[in-house]
């Protein structure tokens, strides 16, 4: 993956700027991901989420892996991430997002990944797309069904604010499938 590419590249929607993360949002990110029910529905994210966490995905995570920001256009708001990592020796990518709960239900998510999507095939060229959501997680299966992703198997994954396995629903999206009428619903925020 052509993590230089992805960092230049801010994408937009209607109503959205994803741009690349910067070390100053650890603020609105500990402000964000410090919540329980945001941390469950996630692999990797602990609770409580502090500010050696933050700096841990700043340092860590930001340069092995294409992360946009979420910027609601009207009012500056940083609401959340979606990111790409590379499929080791393969033309594709696990997309992964997470959204602070006061923007849930707002279709702020499928609007971010689509354009995410769109990117990861049209620009990057990857093959295939994968994706999943723990079992539990209605609002996030929801999201990749709106986005084309077919379930493809059934895994059980650890959740570490959890410190448990949870069982999870694997995800797979073909680039052959990435349709021109989903290229047209790239704008479409529902």
């Amino acid at each position: 993956m052509n993590l230089e590419k992805c960092k230049a590249s801010v994408l937009t929607t209607e109503r959205l700027e994803l741009r690349a993360v910067r070390a100053d949002d650890a603020g609105d990110i500990i402000g964000l991901a410090n919540d329980f029910e945001v941390a469950r529905r996630l692999t990797r994210m602990p609770h409580p989420y502090r500010e050696g966490d933050a700096k841990h995905f700043i340092e860590t995570i930001l340069p092995i892996e294409a992360v946009w920001a979420l910027i609601r256009k009207e009012d500056g708001a940083f609401m959340g991430v979606v990111g790409l990592a590379g499929k080791s020796g393969e033309n594709a990518a696990e997309i992964g997002y997470w959204l602070g709960r006061d923007y849930w239900v707002q279709g702020y998510m499928t609007e971010a990944a689509r354009a995410v999507i769109r990117f990861a095939f049209e620009i990057l060229q990857f093959t295939y797309l994968g994706s999943g959501h723990f079992a539990d997680n209605a609002a996030s299966a929801s999201v990749l069904a709106k986005l084309g992703f077919v379930p493809v198997g059934k895994s059980r994954k650890f959740c570490l604010a959890l410190n448990s396995e949870v069982d999870h629903v694997d995800l797979r999206l073909e680039a052959k499938d990435f349709s021109y009428k989903q290229r047209e619903d790239m704008g479409k925020t529902r």
